[in-house]
């Protein structure tokens, strides 16, 4: 099987530095911008990320870069998500392997696609030699939080000048508002995808599977069954997949590329 780590260098990207935005949940005249941008894309179809964030074994983690992220690769759509990312406190140079790593690869193989990471600002931001521009800290994680440096634009989430969210839920909460902006303004089709995940991913799922159903642009959830975590859970819940039916989309890892493709995000 493939390292993982040697999806981490997918050759240059398509700009120097990260274009970083600072914004809030009641959207600025920036984004809005930035969503027509994105909309430029002749292919109008977006999918939001989500899922694991970080300590995925080395299994999984090559299973989400060869399912997950080249397949969209050379894609003509919009990626949006979490835009961190977390190395380790005592060899930066050593990432732990999440999600946030597929955005920015997808944007340096593809010259067409629209990529843009998110994040809650937890506390000041701080630019440490040798690690990046820190973005949480938590003394008792053996890793720290950087802007991901392979972004094309980050949307940095303030709370106020002082002050930053106590969590991460922020993120998918605005990533949501910036794809109801694309579906109401530039007539895109959404998706969101889930690769594992946690608590913060349970609530993106179920906040998602409740919003109210648009039968001509619904809002697609496609959980991967074997990613682990809350994902795989909910997607092997017979019951679970029954009553969400009209927005629920389930396949495999290796089923995927195939799956996309049904819904027109690929080929």
């Amino acid at each position: 099987m493939d390292s993982p780590d040697m999806y981490l260098n997918f050759g240059p990207g398509k700009h120097a530095g990260v274009d970083i935005v600072l914004c809030s949940l009641a959207f600025a005249d920036e984004s809005r911008r930035i969503a027509i941008r994105a909309a430029s894309a002749p292919r109008r179809k977006a999918i939001k990320l989500g899922g694991y964030s970080a300590n995925l074994p080395q299994q999984l983690a090559e299973i989400m870069y060869r399912s997950v992220a080249k397949p969209l690769m050379g894609c003509d759509i919009t990626v949006l998500g979490g835009g961190t990312r977390n190395v380790l406190r005592n060899n930066p140079s050593k990432v732990i392997h999440g999600i946030g790593e597929v955005i920015p690869m997808i944007g340096r193989a593809s010259p067409l696609a629209r990529t843009i990471g998110v994040i809650p600002r937890q506390s000041k931001l701080v630019l440490r030699e040798g690690v990046g521009l820190v973005v949480a800290d938590n003394p008792t994680n053996d890793f720290v939080t950087i802007i991901h440096p392979g972004l094309d634009t980050c949307l940095l989430l303030q709370y106020s000048a002082d002050k930053g969210y106590t969590d991460w839920d922020p993120e998918w909460r605005l990533s949501l508002d910036y794809l109801e902006l694309l579906r109401q303004e530039a007539g895109h089709d959404t998706m969101h995808l889930m690769f594992g995940g946690g608590n913060t991913t349970k609530r993106e799922i179920l906040h998602v599977l409740n919003l109210p159903h648009d039968p001509v642009k619904p809002w697609r959830m496609l959980l991967i069954s074997d990613s682990g975590g809350i994902a795989e859970q909910f997607a092997t819940d017979a019951d679970f997949c029954a009553q969400h039916r009209e927005k629920l989309v389930v396949c495999k890892a290796a089923d995927l590329s195939r799956a996309l493709e049904d819904y027109g995000y690929i080929g």
